[in-house]
Parts: C-alpha cells; structure tokens; sequence
C-alpha cells in the first residue's frame, strides 16, 4: 500500500518499513523489507483492512480486533499472535485497568492494534524510527516485552512501598480506616495477577516458537522478559500475603483495644456496684435508718464506701484482676 494512500486511512495511526541489512555469514543473501502497522481497533475499517491482507486469516483479524480479550499466544502459519496486558499509566486512569495491546507477527511484518492508547508503542515509536530499524521482527517484539516489564516496574514497586506503610501504620498507629486501603491495595494486587499470570503463560510458550527463527541473543532476551514477569508475579504474591497477615493483626489490634476499655469498664461497674447498693439502701424513705438524727452520719457513710472501694481494690489486687 503506497505511504500516500496510508496517511489517508485514520485507522493506521502508525506505520514505518524498515529496510533490513542482510544476514551475516549468508553469501548471496540480500536485504529484507520490515513493515511495522498500528492500526486503532476501535475503527471498523480496521477489521476490513485486515482481512484483505494475505497473511491474515479472518479468525485473527477478529481476535486482534475483539472488544474483551486475556493474555494468550497461538502459532498461525508462519507467524505468531499474542495478546500482552500493558499498566495504565494515563492520566486520571487506575494503572491496575491494563490495557491490552495485540500483535500479529511474522519475518516481514508487524501489526499491533490497542483499543485505548498505550504508552509502551511510544517508547517503541521512540526507539525504533525510520532510520533505526529492529535487527528482526523477533528483536521488535523482545523489545516490547521488556518496554511493558519496564513500565510495570514502576508501578508494582509503589504497590510495595504502599504494603510497607500500612504495616507501620497499624504498627504505630492503628484505625478502622485502615481496612479501606488495605481491601483496595489488596483488590489491586488481585487484579494485576489476573492478567500477569497468563501473560508468564504466554511468554512461556512464546519462547519454544520456531517459527521467527529467534537468534541466541532473542532467547535470552525472551527468557529475561518471561524472569521479569515471573518476579512480579511472586511480588504480586507476596503483597496479597502481606495484605492478609497485616488485615489479620489490624483486626487483633482493635479487638485488643475493645477489650481493654471494656476490661476498664466491669472494673469501673464492679468498684461502683455495692456502692450503688449502699446508697439505694440508705436512701428508702421508712423510720429506723440508723444517723437520721446524727449530724455526723453522712460524713461516717462516705467514709465507710472510700473503706469499701479500697477494700475492693486490695481484693482485684490479690485475685490479679488488673
């Protein structure tokens, strides 16, 4: 498709070919041709464009094109798709909303589709211009697995650094409100696992693919990108873990504070029992109280109750009550 004839198409939002330098060691090998397609999968014209390609069967233009999709790999003829989750760092969004980036890729071309903007096909817009183009197919797309592990480094250390505050808040300082942070940082370490677990999955099978004729260098590329992910995945781990042990000794912290007050109140309610009962003794109205007619009665019974509650305190003491 002529570059003039691209420009006028709004689903393309970005395209560059690449001319490849021949192999070394390869006498009589020629350059290559490397076609890079971003194409918006929102556009319906997209869906058309992609069905008219030899390379592209109708069932992968429909996955690259679906509305919902999970991380996965499929081998098709003499390429490859994968679908990656990607964090969401656009502004006022939640990073744990991944956004999903969908890759068609064979030895000559490369095709990714997004539904919402991604900020990693910058980084690669960035990397790789016109006149700085991929050693292969295969080197583009080592480069976007760690371009998405490095973005999602960022925002799993600051999931970290959340978990390390709360565990010194309830430590120090701690309140029922902090179980609304601890359900939301939990809620999102939930939520990156479920897309990070069969992304390792897809890596996974991604690195005994064929197909691309992956140099030595690509696979250890590969296997770090599959490492990085395998790392985040116990960290993610190790959060949710976290999160349960810190919301279990929240829970410990304030039981243990509501039983100490109402400890405080039954000493309070038994110190002052008799002497509730001594005043509502004294305090009937019928002949034959003793100190009706004493003028130093009164000052005898309070006495007599500041005797009582020492005795009682004597008798907590002695029975180790507090």
């Amino acid at each position: 498709m002529p570059q003039s004839e691209l420009k006028q198409n709004d689903f393309i939002l970005h395209h560059v070919e690449w001319e490849l330098p021949a192999a070394e060691g390869e006498p009589g090998a020629e350059s290559q041709k490397l076609s890079w397609f971003h194409l918006d999968a929102r556009n319906p014209e997209t869906l058309k464009w992609l069905t008219e390609r030899p390379s592209v069967d109708d069932l992968t233009a429909s996955i690259l094109c679906a509305e919902e999709t999970r991380p996965r790999y499929l081998d098709i003829h003499n390429g490859i798709l994968l679908i990656l989750r990607g964090v969401n760092l656009n502004e006022k969004a939640d990073p744990e909303d991944m956004i999903s980036i969908r890759l068609y890729v064979d030895k000559n071309q490369i095709i990714t589709c997004q539904l919402r903007s991604l900020k990693t096909i910058s980084d690669l817009k960035d990397r790789f211009p016109k006149d700085k183009p991929p050693q292969s197919a295969a080197h583009f797309l080592t480069q976007l697995i760690k371009t998405l592990g490095d973005r999602m480094a960022g925002t799993l250390s600051h999931l970290s650094d959340v978990t390390d505050l709360l565990e010194e808040e309830v430590i120090e300082n701690p309140s029922h409100r902090l179980r609304t942070d601890i359900i939301h940082l939990r809620k999102q370490a939930i939520t990156f696992r479920r897309y990070l677990a069969p992304q390792k999955d897809a890596l996974a099978r991604l690195l005994g693919n064929d197909s691309l004729l992956f140099t030595p260098k690509d696979r250890r590329r590969f296997q770090e990108g599959y490492d990085q992910m395998f790392r985040y995945l116990e960290d993610l781990d190790a959060i949710r873990e976290r999160c349960q042990v810190i919301q279990d000794e929240l829970g410990n912290t304030l039981a243990e504070k509501l039983n100490s007050r109402l400890y405080l109140l039954s000493l309070v309610t038994g110190i002052f029992l008799p002497l509730g009962f001594l005043t509502g003794l004294f305090g009937i109205n019928i002949g034959g109280l003793p100190g009706v007619d004493t003028p130093t009665a009164f000052w005898v019974f309070v006495s007599s109750m500041g005797l009582v509650i020492v005795f009682q305190l004597l008798l907590f003491r002695i029975f180790k009550w507090f």
